[in-house]
C-alpha cells in the first residue's frame, strides 16, 4: 500500500509539472517587429511618414540626446526652439548605440518612452509598447528605427535618419 501512496504522490506532482510548464507565457510585451521602411504610420488618427529628423544635446540631461522626427523636411530653425507646425515623433535617449525598450517605469530609471504630438489637436500620445534602436552615430548624424504602438491610431514603425544641429 505504501508504494501505491508513493506512486500516487509521483503522478500528482508529475502532472501539476506538466501542466504548469504548458501554461500561458507571462511575458506581456507585445513582439517588436521593425519593419525596414521609411518611418511611417500615423498620430491621432492622421497618416505620418518620415521626411525629417533633428538631433541635439539634450537641454534636461547633459550627454543624453534629445530627437524630433517630422513628417516634412524642416529647417535648422527647428534647432533653437521647438516652433514648428509639423506632426513629430519626440523622444530623448542616452548617446549610445543599442536597443531600448519602450515602458512607463521611470521610477527604476530605466524607463523610456516616446511622444507623439499632432500640434492641430495639441495633442500628445506616449508611447510606452516596443522599442527603438540606435545603429549609429557620426559626427553628424544617427540612424534608427522604431516599432512604437499604441493603437490603430497611434503607431509608428520603420528607420530614421537624424541629423545633428548646429552648435
Amino acid at each position: 500500500m505504501k508504494a501505491t501512496n508513493q506512486l500516487f504522490v509521483f503522478l500528482i506532482l508529475l502532472t501539476g509539472i506538466i501542466l504548469i510548464s504548458c501554461g500561458k507565457d507571462d511575458d506581456p510585451d507585445p513582439k517588436i517587429e521593425f519593419i525596414d521602411q521609411a518611418l511611417q504610420g500615423k498620430i491621432d488618427g492622421l497618416d505620418f511618414v518620415y521626411g525629417d529628423a533633428l538631433v541635439k544635446e539634450s537641454f534636461f540631461n547633459a550627454g543624453d540626446l534629445s530627437f524630433e522626427i517630422f513628417d516634412e523636411a524642416e529647417t535648422d530653425a527647428a534647432c533653437d526652439i521647438i516652433t514648428s507646425d509639423l506632426p513629430r515623433v519626440i523622444f530623448t535617449i542616452p548617446n549610445e548605440i543599442g536597443l531600448i525598450e519602450l515602458s512607463l517605469d521611470m521610477g527604476s530609471g530605466d524607463g523610456q518612452t516616446i511622444t507623439l504630438y499632432n500640434p492641430d489637436g495639441s495633442m500628445n500620445v506616449i508611447m510606452t509598447e516596443g522599442a527603438l534602436e540606435i545603429l549609429t552615430i557620426t559626427s553628424t548624424e544617427i540612424t534608427g528605427r522604431i516599432d512604437a504602438q499604441m493603437d490603430s491610431d497611434n503607431f509608428v514603425n520603420g528607420n530614421f535618419t537624424a541629423g545633428f544641429c548646429p552648435v
